[in-house]
């Protein structure tokens, strides 16, 4: 889909008109009311994805019940969910944390992995990042535009790249592909580098992560569904650690202190290594599938696991031995976690329709914000927490309601609310 094209026609309509007419299919007729959606639209009562029920053939809460029964949560163990049920945590979904303030439906980001959901990143209140089917976008919540920031077909190595894993951190964008590859980018200087990881057949780069190690120099963190992780010195470019596992790693996150490291990845159990050595410290059992996500609060003192068993798990890092939390989904996985640079919020993603924001400090509240459409990202800004951005990909319910959103708080209603 060619969007600059849009700001050619002479319409909203006719721009989707010819997008459904090229892939041979017949265009809805006034789905969308309008290609941005802002607070003020919002409180008058325009959906904030822009979606005109008048012209819908059923209202939103038939289609999300809808939703509710025909959407498949993949299962890769077919274990039962009983067992888990009766530790689910109590949580009131009554909290009203962040609310709507903008969608862009003419930014559009891609997905090209259904299982992995780190394809969005925002490094500041007026800098986001996603990937797009030709490249990766920078979006200015601000100034409302976007450009290219890194097209993959300037680039030789990357003319048949599949972006399968994005981060955004340090002013470096790092982009995993399907094969092993793995694209730098220095958002400053423009320098760019690529290189392979690994020719293994079943070497996609299921996630990446950026931190610094203990003695400061910065590194990415490479999760590979060939079994290993993979520590990258971003000065050299050079490969200096690799934990090989016994099974696909799906994501990898860095405590904040630099000691430990959480691994997940196609087994129940969580492992968490020792960041120099690789050796096994703890083994976080509870899930009862595969997990595709997993982050730590910004003082280290709690790790989240996110699972195929629609629940989130809470380690207190003091007691390992057992969660002392666990949270339920509505309709699906966990597929990305995200605690808020304060450490106030833990938000849980979905992969589609719903993100739940937890009060990480009472644990006992949360905000559901639902919409439809798959999800490819969740970012907080880095060091800031009155701001989320969210990034939907619909190719299926209406075939063409792609969007960022952006959603704000005020510290001090949020605050008055978490003291409740």
């Amino acid at each position: 889909m060619n969007l600059a094209h849009f700001y050619q026609t002479s319409t909203v309509l006719e721009f989707m008109n010819e997008h459904y007419l090229k892939e041979g299919r017949t265009p809805p007729e006034h789905v969308f009311s309008k290609m941005e959606v802002t607070a003020d639209d919002h409180n008058d009562g325009i959906d904030m994805q822009g979606i005109s029920w008048d012209f819908v053939q059923s209202d939103r809460e038939k289609l999300r019940s809808q939703r509710f029964e025909e959407y498949f949560n993949y299962r890769s163990l077919s274990t039962t969910r009983e067992s888990i049920l009766k530790e689910i945590s109590p949580v009131i979904s009554d909290g009203n944390f962040f609310k709507f303030n903008y969608a862009s439906l003419r930014d559009t980001c891609s997905i090209t992995h259904f299982q992995l959901r780190n394809l969005l990143w925002a490094t500041s209140k007026n800098d986001v990042y996603y990937t797009s089917h030709s490249g990766i976008e920078h979006w200015s919540p601000i100034c409302r535009t976007s450009q290219s920031v890194l097209d993959f077909k300037e680039h030789s190595c990357a003319t048949h790249f599949r972006a399968s894993s994005l981060i955004c951190r340090e002013d470096i964008i790092l982009v995993g592909g399907f094969n092993g590859e793995i694209l730098c980018k220095n958002i400053s200087s423009g320098a760019f580098h690529s290189g392979v990881v690994t020719k293994n057949p079943n070497g996609i780069t299921n996630h990446l992560d950026i931190s610094q190690s203990r003695s400061g120099a910065l590194q990415t963190i490479i999760s590979s569904n060939d079994r290993c992780v993979r520590i990258m010195d971003l000065e050299t470019s050079q490969i200096t650690n690799t934990f090989e596992f016994e099974w696909p790693i799906n994501c990898t996150a860095a405590s904040p202190d630099g000691r430990l490291l959480s691994v997940v990845g196609d087994h129940t159990d969580c492992s968490v290594v020792n960041a120099e050595t690789g050796d096994v410290i703890h083994t976080l059992s509870g899930h009862v599938d595969y997990s595709f996500a997993t982050a730590w609060s910004p003082d280290s003192r709690v790790l989240a696991t996110g699972n195929q068993d629609m629940t989130a798990r809470l380690y207190d890092t003091r007691y390992f031995s057992k969660s002392f939390a666990v949270l339920e989904t509505q309709m699906a996985a966990v597929r990305s976690l995200r605690f808020s640079p304060d450490g106030r919020f833990l938000v849980i993603a979905e992969p589609a329709d719903f993100i739940h924001i937890l009060d990480a400090h009472s644990l006992d509240r949360s905000q559901v914000i639902d919409f439809f459409g798959e999800i490819a990202g969740v970012s907080f800004p880095e060091n800031e927490s009155d701001s989320l951005y969210v990034g939907v990909v619909d190719d299926v319910i209406f075939g063409f309601n792609s969007c960022i959103m952006e959603f704000t708080t005020d510290i001090m209603d949020s605050l008055a609310q978490l003291c409740i």
